[in-house]
């Protein structure tokens, strides 16, 4: 039995809000998401705050936003690397001063 099949094969597409290829870079799916978090910690830094506030907002604003792309792309040791350092810059921002 022959089966026909009216769907058109596509090389890449949206699946929850994530786009989803064979030729996709891990760095190309995650540079919005790396970008939303720069910009998150850019405008916590601003604020200021006590470390228990940088932790609470870390934890709860900015990490979070990988937890979604993380089940379909898995990211490099070196976006991990990058992320590690722009979170320690932030959790250790004043600390340093304070020495």
């Amino acid at each position: 039995m022959n089966q026909y099949w009216n769907s058109p094969l596509v090389k890449e597409f949206k699946y929850l809000g994530v786009i989803l290829s064979k030729e996709l870079s891990e760095r190309t799916v995650y540079a919005s998401t790396l970008a939303k978090f720069r910009n998150r910690l850019n405008s916590a830094k601003a604020y200021g705050g006590s470390y228990h506030w940088r932790v609470w907002y870390h934890k709860i604003f900015a990490i979070s936003l990988f937890s979604h792309l993380v089940q379909f792309v898995i990211p490099s040791t070196e976006l991990c690397n990058e992320v590690d350092t722009l979170s320690y810059q932030f959790m250790t921002l004043g600390l340093e001063d304070s020495k």
